[in-house]
């Protein structure tokens, strides 16, 4: 029989609102999710200062200010999205409580956000068992990293203040070609992490370069595919020739600004091919796999709705306007937009900004305040004290020149705020969200796991793996702060420690304590050497 076995790790945004309207500090609120969690769920400490739940899963503070859940280990995609959307509600009535019993605070909100659109990205990773040898993998999976966007981003726009074009992915425009052992900095498509969390002869594949997602279609295409296809690797397939990318992080970027799918990049081996002509040749790849037998008896469906997502694309971007998160977005953003200002003629106004905006701090004989120079809106440039004011003449002119006016700058500045706070709003964790109102209200056919579903996913593990074990077993020990809890390991008082380095073990193993430090010692030595700069650059 085939398994596999993956999880995703999300970090989430959070803003808290006080009584007065004014922001409160987020590290604060972090802390309160933490504790409040303890004193609500079954738990044990990890090392880390985060908390494994009943469910198996594992909830932190990530940076001092975000928070995070990791879904325990998953046998099959449709699990995995189940356990994510379990964390979400857990989240959700974390905050909630908090926001109930804090004077201090009125609301509390949890953001499934990508960026901010001042220079912050959020990650959700992912993790994926396998046996390859690591350096083999970054050619098989990179050409699938790239072209996987057109179902699996998040929608947005470029995070660049002198442009408003719409992408499929936000995030893209923080990765950069190549492969690092870095995760929060110079963030590449291909990342490296020297733990597998498990014994011999697994390893753990790290996926950073994807983005939280709404619709439970897009992330169970995203998470079953790059699954099926690890395993066909594993199954000795190498489905990544023939599709090599002469610049992988252009080639995001490229297919992500093409929501109609029908752009093209070149391949190392001189052809050219869309994102669709890419996942085509990974999908028939796996499905030659399955015929073959090694494949899990979940990836019969899997590819059935990999294949019919694929044949949507081919009409994108009305086709999946209601299933997939950047056809959700772009469908709202341009109704949004509808009767105020052209679609197609945002990024001239957004460029036509840029140039009149350096004129404000240089304009009037005092510097412009910071808050003006960064964000300003045309009221207060047309206002009493104005450093801009004398210059509207000259300014009326050079926009009548373009074929615009001050009053459709004014509707372009007030509509791009408008629609960077939708995009922010989309994915609040909360029946306030827009996402979960156009849900709630049926427009939105994404679904593939029953509510029901989700809420025994809150406090049940996953069966088949490692995750049933410890979830079972934290639900079961009254005195969560005496044991400490690893993904691989739980230790208690006294000389075992529950050995959970197989991760497909389904029964508990308790083990003496003791191990010899110098095997430990040559353990890490040996993971460390096998990470290597020198080694990385190898591999890409």
């Amino acid at each position: 029989m085939v398994r596999t076995l993956f999880g995703v790790e999300t970090e989430y945004a959070i803003t808290g609102i006080a009584p007065s309207g004014a922001s409160t500090d987020r590290s604060r609120i972090a802390g309160q999710l933490v504790s409040r969690a303890r004193a609500q769920h079954a738990y044990l400490n990890d090392p880390g200062g985060g908390i494994f739940l009943q469910n198996g899963g594992r909830f932190y503070v990530d940076c001092g200010t975000h928070p995070e859940y990791a879904t325990p280990e998953c046998t099959d995609p449709w699990e995995a999205v189940r356990q994510i959307r379990a964390g979400e509600q857990i989240m959700h009535q974390l905050a909630t409580g908090i926001a109930l019993t804090d004077p201090d605070l009125r609301e509390v909100s949890i953001l499934r956000s990508n960026v901010d659109y001042q220079g912050a990205t959020w990650g959700c990773h992912e993790s994926y068992l396998h046996r390859t040898e690591p350096l083999t993998l970054p050619r098989q999976m990179v050409p699938h990293f790239v072209s996987r966007v057109i179902y699996s981003g998040a929608g947005g726009f470029v995070p660049d203040r002198s442009k408003l074009e719409f992408t499929m992915s936000p995030r893209a425009w923080f990765l950069k070609d190549g492969v690092s052992t870095k995760s929060t900095a110079d963030r590449t498509l291909f990342h490296v992490r020297g733990e597998s969390l498990s014994s011999r002869p697994y390893h753990r594949l790290h996926v950073i370069c994807a983005e939280s997602l709404c619709s439970e279609t897009a992330t169970l295409l995203k998470l079953g595919t790059t699954a099926l296809i690890l395993a066909t690797v594993d199954a000795g397939y190498r489905p990544g020739d023939g599709v090599q990318l002469r610049t992988p992080a252009d080639s995001l970027r490229l297919f992500a600004s093409d929501p109609r799918c029908e752009v093209k990049s070149r391949l190392m081996n001189g052809r050219q091919a869309t994102a669709l002509d890419i996942q085509r040749h990974y999908l028939e790849t796996v499905e030659t796999c399955r015929a073959a037998g090694h494949l899990p008896a979940w990836s019969e469906t899997l590819c059935r709705v990999w294949r019919e997502q694929l044949e949507l694309l081919e009409d994108a971007p009305d086709s999946v306007a209601r299933t997939l998160d950047w056809g959700i977005k772009l469908a709202l953003f341009r109704q949004w937009s509808a009767n105020r200002l052209d679609w197609s003629s945002l990024s001239q106004w957004a460029e036509t900004w840029q140039q009149i905006r350096p004129a404000i701090a240089t304009a009037g004989e005092q510097p412009a305040p910071r808050s003006l120079r960064r964000d300003p809106d045309l009221d207060s440039l047309l206002g009493e004290g104005s450093p801009i004011r004398h210059r509207l003449p000259e300014l009326e002119r050079e926009l009548a020149s373009k074929g615009q006016s001050l009053h459709g700058l004014r509707t372009f500045l007030q509509l791009q705020r408008e629609l960077f706070e939708i995009d922010l709003r989309f994915g609040a964790i909360s029946p306030c969200g827009i996402f979960s109102q156009l849900d709630s209200a049926g427009l939105l056919p994404h679904r593939v796991v029953l509510k029901g579903e989700i809420e025994r996913a809150c406090s049940h593990p996953p069966k088949g793996s490692r995750a049933e074990v410890r979830g079972k077993w934290i639900a079961n020990y009254r005195r969560p702060g005496d044991a400490r809890c690893t993904w691989s390991r739980i230790s208690v008082p006294g000389e075992r420690f529950l050995d959970l380095s197989d991760p497909f073990a389904t029964t508990a193993s308790w083990q003496k304590c003791g191990e010899p430090k110098a095997i430990s010692k040559a353990v890490a030595n040996l993971q460390r050497e096998l990470f290597t700069r020198e080694r990385l650059r190898e591999w890409f």
